[in-house]
């Protein structure tokens, strides 16, 4: 017998060149830090919201599955609806995937504080991990921090 109560959210991304494509599934995010600014890519729950506006310079293509939940695991015999969707990459951009333990309590001008205080993706990840746990966060958080270097 299998619970219905193992539920989880995915982001997960995959680049090809200067592209970055993403598939996207629930409260988990993907963001781009791109010359000290952070964008959210990801749009939370439910994707049938309309869309957020994307910054200059970076496009999007969306490829929605119209599904009826927002996560994976939940009840239901259609299953998850999963955004995937791509944008351009440039040189030096940081990539930063989370899930909600993070920006559960933590919010987006402290995660871009953070980012532009340290150089390198290991001290940004430690500087975020304590903010959540200066913050009292209670739910378990996962976070990747990856540097973009392109060459062409």
């Amino acid at each position: 017998h299998l619970s219905h109560d193992l539920q989880t959210t995915l982001t997960a991304v995959y680049t090809a060149g200067n592209e970055l494509f993403f598939a996207h599934v629930g409260n988990s995010r993907a963001y781009i830090f791109r010359d000290g600014e952070l964008m959210q890519l990801t749009r939370d729950g439910m994707s049938d919201r309309q869309p957020h506006a994307m910054p200059a310079g970076v496009e999007r293509s969306s490829i929605p599955r119209r599904l009826s939940t927002d996560t994976l695991g939940g009840p239901g015999s259609e299953g998850p609806r999963i955004d995937i969707e791509r944008c351009g990459l440039f040189h030096d951009d940081l990539v930063l995937l989370c899930t909600n333990g993070l920006t559960a309590v933590v919010d987006d001008a402290s995660i871009a504080q953070a980012l532009r205080a340290y150089p390198t993706p290991d001290e940004q990840s430690r500087a975020l991990t304590d903010l959540v746990d200066q913050a009292g966060g209670t739910e378990e958080t996962t976070l990747l921090v990856a540097h973009y270097s392109i060459r062409n």
